[in-house]
């Protein structure tokens, strides 16, 4: 039955992941999926047109402001129905965690299947989550915002130690560092915040 949903819809791929992910694809065809990709224009995943896996490729450079990464995208999406090779989109998906906010607002907007671009703001920040799990009466470990290198002893004190260092968002364990003491903890809160910032 769900394949039978999936023959001749289009599905907007936001980042096509590495090329591994390749099969996905592939496997889409299979199914009669017109996949669509948004990607940065040096993609891997643009052969995919040529090869004719895919019914588009949408090339968007990743790299500049986030707002117009949306915009510019969100323009591509409403175009597809002008095209007859894909015709509207049906949905939208990623498989970059980073990419998860601005999928669920283009959900939204363009009216697809998706989680609440609030829900996926709620679980993507860790303080905010742990907040919500406190407010619903969910168990949840000691913790504390920390905002500024003057709040480590505040916050060694609050949760104890050993503990985790944890950015409030991000992916792949990216900044999160086990601490045992107050040196430990400035010593990684200060590399956290130099790893943090390259990102930037």
């Amino acid at each position: 039955m769900r394949r039978k949903l999936l023959e001749g819809a289009t599905l907007v791929f936001f980042t096509a992941g590495y090329p591994g992910k390749r099969f996905v694809f592939e496997r889409a065809r299979q199914l009669g999926v017109k996949s669509v990709i948004i990607e940065h224009p040096n993609s891997w995943s643009r052969q995919l047109l040529a090869e004719g896996v895919i019914a588009k490729f949408i090339p968007i450079d990743m790299s500049q402001d986030a707002e117009l990464v949306f915009q510019q995208s969100l323009q591509a999406i409403q175009a597809l129905g002008e095209d007859p090779l894909t015709l509207d989109a049906d949905g939208i998906v990623t498989f970059c965690e980073l990419s998860v906010p601005v999928v669920a607002r283009l959900a939204e907007v363009l009216g697809l299947p998706g989680h609440s671009p609030l829900a996926v703001d709620k679980a993507r920040d860790k303080h905010w989550t742990r907040a919500e799990m406190k407010k619903a009466g969910l168990p949840s470990p000691k913790n504390t915002l920390i905002k500024s290198a003057s709040e480590l002893k505040s916050a060694a004190a609050t949760v104890g130690f050993p503990a985790v260092l944890k950015p409030i968002s991000g992916a792949a364990s990216l900044g999160v560092k086990k601490v045992v003491s107050l040196p430990d903890l400035e010593a990684s809160y200060a590399e956290v915040i130099a790893e943090l910032s390259s990102l930037v």
